[in-house]
């Protein structure tokens, strides 16, 4: 057997009454138990609101279309057995239905008789939570996904022309990690019928699809990140910890494997690229990156909050190998503190992701920023939740004279016609969004009088900027003298500060 199935396996050897399973994969669930069950010697039967109990009844028994009429029939029975109840989610806001399956558990417990509930949504009940085991059904391993795409270049190939070899059928496999079944050998099909072939080409449509499936729900927003780490001037020692990260990440064919990293906390100051050096991350290691809308969480009815993160969360699992990248999570996961205003919303929120953090398996790399630490958790800033906490200070005068090239070049202006040295020792105590904010001022004043820019017009931008360091220059202060034996400076120039 493999993993799931000995793990369903021992659900039934254990006599657990009441099973419940959340997946839209309803018939590859049902083989998986039927599966089981056969090993075991133990009969199923299903029901559904369309056909009734299965086997079907003697016809002298009442239609069994009613779940609670469903419960009453399989009750009768004698002998051990699985019954799969598929969708009763609805069926089960009748309060008589609800207890008829509460006593119905109760008595089949101790037994080798077990019930099963199986839908796409099955929303935590406190009447079952003493009687129910909920089954977490994995998605497709990669196996399965292989034998998948085999038997789809076996079904196709003499129809279309395939064009794969043997790392293009690995790369299709990881590709189609994250999905279910159904979707994966939908997306080889549209892959399939968009060219009439099937070959390493078709890579970036299966990867689109995963785009879209993630993105449904509003929760999450597919990034495009255009531009790696190379881009972002200054943050030396980060760059150096990233590159050093992403052979345990992603390690090359044949490599021993090493404990891969789980994520980074980035705290600074607002506009010295916390956010842009997250986005970097996933670009140089050539992975997909999600952001985590967590305004979008909150739901008015107990408990919906905390369903949205995790399906969410399960979401971001299906895009892995990726980066998850959460903006100003103190803002979104406040402390405990702020629970008392929330009901607890706020707490169970942050345990429930502290969770995930600990515990999960899936290559999913986090990165959060922060603008403020009063409100994060302690328990969030500890070893192996993050791996490390950096700590991005105003930039040096050497990031400063990296960041004016950068974004002159960017614009098409050559950097070696400016006096970058002059501009980094005039621009002192500037971020990098007020330096970019300076240039894109003077580019304007440029061209409205009508003169090609030079260093001039950038140092007269300047002079008419007051930085954020002067005008929160006590709350930044703070914030720097916190970090100093808390957190490891991104830049190795900050190290002097």
């Amino acid at each position: 057997m493999d993993l799931p199935a000995r793990d369903l396996a021992a659900l039934f050897r254990s006599k657990n009454p009441l099973v419940l399973c959340e997946t839209v994969e309803e018939k590859r669930f049902e083989s998986l138990v039927r599966g089981v069950a056969g090993e075991l010697s133990l009969p199923v039967s299903t029901w559904s609101a369309a056909s009734g109990l299965s086997p079907c009844h003697p016809a002298d028994q009442p239609k069994t279309c009613e779940l609670a009429a469903a419960l009453k029939q399989i009750r009768t029975a004698t002998g051990d057995g699985v019954w799969i109840l598929k969708d009763p989610q609805a069926h089960l806001d009748n309060a008589t239905t609800l207890r008829t399956l509460r006593e119905t558990a109760q008595e089949f417990a101790g037994s080798a008789r077990t019930l099963v509930l199986v839908g796409p949504a099955l929303p935590a009940r406190a009447e079952l939570d003493e009687l129910g085991i909920r089954f977490d059904f994995a998605l497709p391993g990669p196996d399965e996904l292989r034998h998948l795409v085999s038997d789809t270049i076996r079904r196709y190939k003499k129809q279309v022309q395939v064009v794969l070899a043997p790392e293009d059928v690995e790369g299709l496999v990881t590709d189609l990690q994250g999905l279910t079944s159904f979707e994966a050998e939908r997306a080889l099909a549209r892959a399939i019928v968009d060219d009439d072939a099937l070959t390493a080409a078709d890579r970036p449509r299966i990867r689109e699809s995963k785009k879209t499936l993630v993105e449904t729900g509003g929760l999450l927003q597919f990034f495009p990140s255009p531009q790696g780490l190379e881009s972002v001037g200054g943050l030396a020692r980060l760059k150096k910890w990233t590159a050093s990260r992403k052979v345990g990440f992603l390690p090359p064919p044949g490599a021993k494997p090493l404990d891969p990293p789980r994520g980074l906390l980035i705290l600074g100051v607002q506009g010295c690229g916390k956010s842009l050096a997250a986005k970097a991350v996933a670009a140089s290691w050539g992975l997909p990156l999600l952001s985590l809308d967590a305004g979008r969480l909150l739901a008015p009815y107990i408990g919906e909050s905390e369903r949205n993160l995790r399906d969410a969360l399960k979401r971001v699992e299906r895009m892995a190998p990726c980066v998850l990248w959460i903006d100003e999570i103190e803002k979104a996961f406040a402390s405990s503190r702020s629970s008392e205003s929330d009901g607890g919303v706020s707490k169970r929120l942050v345990a429930a992701l502290l969770t995930w953090m600990q515990e999960r398996t899936a290559r999913v790399f986090m990165i959060a920023t922060a603008n403020s630490v009063q409100e994060l958790p302690p328990e969030m800033m500890r070893k192996g939740r993050f791996d490390e906490v950096f700590f991005v200070d105003l930039p040096g005068p050497a990031a400063r004279a990296e960041i004016f090239a950068l974004h002159l070049a960017s614009r098409g202006e050559m950097s070696k016609k400016f006096d970058l040295d002059r501009l980094a020792a005039e621009s002192d105590g500037f971020s990098g969004a007020e330096i970019e904010q300076v240039i894109v001022s003077a580019l304007y004043d440029s061209r409205g009088t009508g003169s090609p820019l030079d260093t001039t017009n950038i140092l007269v931008a300047l002079r008419s900027t007051r930085p954020l360091s002067v005008v929160r220059s006590e709350q930044i202060a703070a914030l720097r003298e916190w970090a100093a034996e808390r957190c490891v400076p991104a830049d190795s120039a900050e190290v002097e500060r």
